[in-house]
Formats: C-alpha cells, sequence, structure tokens
C-alpha cells in the first residue's frame, strides 16, 4: 500500500472484527500502555497521530483521554465504510513527526462501537505455532504444516504471509510495490471438509505489521484430523488461502 507520507516515521495496524458487522462502524481503541514505540516517539499533545485506512485514505478520528506522561488514551474512528463486513479489518495508526499540526475531528460515538485492538505482542511470546505461508509443490493435495493441539487446549497460531506478498524494491517512501493484508478471515474444517464453528474464535484474529496474522484454534476431537484455512484479501486485490494441517490428539505420559 501507499504509505501514508514519508514525513511519519513510524506505523501500527488496528485490528477491527468485523464478523457479522455492517457497512459503516465506529470504533473505539486502546493505546496499550506498554507499546514504547509509539509513547517514546509521539508528540505530547498528540498532533502527530494520524488514521488511515488500508489504502492511505484518512480516517475521522479523534484521541481521547491522551496522556504520554501516563501512557494513557484511546483512538475513535467515526463513520467509517468499512472494507468487508465478514472479516478482521485493518485500519493504520501513524506516529512520529515533529512538524504535524493536528488532524483530528470532533464527533459523538455511538453507543455500541467496534473495538479496534492494537497487538503489541510478537511470534514467539507466547503459546503458539507459527505457519509460513508460501506456495505448496506443485502437484501437492496436503498441507506442509501440520501442527499438534490437545483438545482442551486454545492455541495460537501466527501466519506469516510476508513470503507471499509482493515486495518493494524501496521500503516505504510511500512505494506502491508492496501489498499487504487489509482484511482476513479463517475457518477450521473436518476431515469432509464442513467447517467446524466450535474451533474457531474469529474475534481473536490480530494483524501484525508487516504481514502476520494471529489466529486462534480450539477445542476438538481426540485422535482427529482439521485443517486450519485462512483467506486473505490483500492492498493488490488479491486473495490469497493458506492451510495447515491439525492433529488433535491427548498425549499420554509414559508408564
Amino acid at each position: 500500500m501507499t504509505w501514508y507520507d514519508k514525513d511519519w516515521q513510524r506505523r501500527a495496524p488496528i485490528t477491527i472484527d468485523l464478523h457479522g458487522g455492517t457497512g459503516t462502524i465506529e470504533v473505539d481503541t486502546i493505546i496499550p500502555r506498554e507499546f514504547p514505540a509509539f509513547w517514546g516517539h509521539v508528540l505530547n499533545s498528540g498532533n502527530d497521530v494520524r488514521i488511515v485506512d488500508a489504502s492511505g485514505v484518512l480516517l475521522t478520528y479523534k484521541l481521547v483521554g491522551f496522556d504520554v506522561p501516563t501512557r494513557a488514551g484511546n483512538i475513535e474512528i467515526d463513520n467509517w465504510l468499512a472494507p468487508n463486513v465478514t472479516r478482521a479489518v485493518t485500519a493504520w495508526l501513524y506516529w512520529d513527526n515533529a512538524a504535524a499540526a493536528s488532524a483530528a475531528s470532533t464527533f459523538t460515538i455511538g453507543l455500541s462501537p467496534k473495538t479496534g485492538i492494537i497487538e503489541v505482542g510478537s511470534p514467539g511470546t507466547g503459546s503458539e505455532h507459527v505457519v509460513v505461508a508460501r506456495a505448496e509443490q506443485a502437484g501437492a493435495d496436503n498441507s506442509e504444516t501440520v501442527l499438534s493441539k490437545h483438545p482442551d487446549d486454545i492455541t495460537h497460531i501466527w501466519w506469516n504471509c510476508s513470503p507471499a506478498l509482493l515486495k518493494r524494491r524501496t521500503a516505504e517512501q510511500e512505494s506502491l510495490l508492496h501489498e499487504e493484508i487489509e482484511s482476513a478471515t479463517y475457518t477450521v474444517l473436518n476431515a469432509a471438509g464442513a467447517v467446524v464453528g466450535a474451533m474457531i474464535d474469529a474475534g481473536s484474529m490480530r494483524t501484525m505489521h508487516p504481514g502476520w496474522v494471529r489466529t486462534t484454534i480450539q477445542d476438538g476431537v481426540d485422535d482427529t484430523n482439521y485443517v486450519a484455512k485462512l483467506t486473505v484479501s490483500t492492498t493488490l486485490g488479491r486473495t490469497l488461502t493458506f492451510h495447515a494441517s491439525i492433529k488433535v490428539r491427548i498425549i499420554h505420559a509414559p508408564t
């Protein structure tokens, strides 16, 4: 996507769960307190904050309770015509421009805004698996990645989509030669190809810059195979689908 403006040095994705949502939405996002990349480089006034969609278009937003010394504040988005209402979609928070003037608006958010999430963790910091999304071998009819879980486990799967996304020749700098994830959805299928709804927690999806998606897999029947399926829409209009095989089993201790 187009970098919003080369004078802005930093950005982070905001994930909004729109499974079963509506076309025009409002969003309320808590800025994490433990987010040093933001709090250490944003203006005390918040004037350098910008919220844009995945195409780089400025959204209508405001800051609520914003206070840099105490690392507190919310971001509210008003009247956004979201790109997809059946997926987790991404808006972008930009900051770090000492010369910026405020672009915030004045409005009153409704009673039931969607919740935006800024993910400041990263793969490798918790209980998760990592799937590298790449083209599989010609003629392959099974997923190359096989994961295992206990029926009672709630497991995070980080999908590294970066290898499948088109790259820039030069990083950032308003280049259009790089695509990113605009929205994502996932499901879990059984051996017959039917959706297993109980294993899906769509509201726990997260997007990480530049091309990572986190999904959550839960439940499952012992000694049963499933397939996790992630579908992403990109900022260049492509739809990409990736799979990982999941083996659910109870592992017994040696006797």
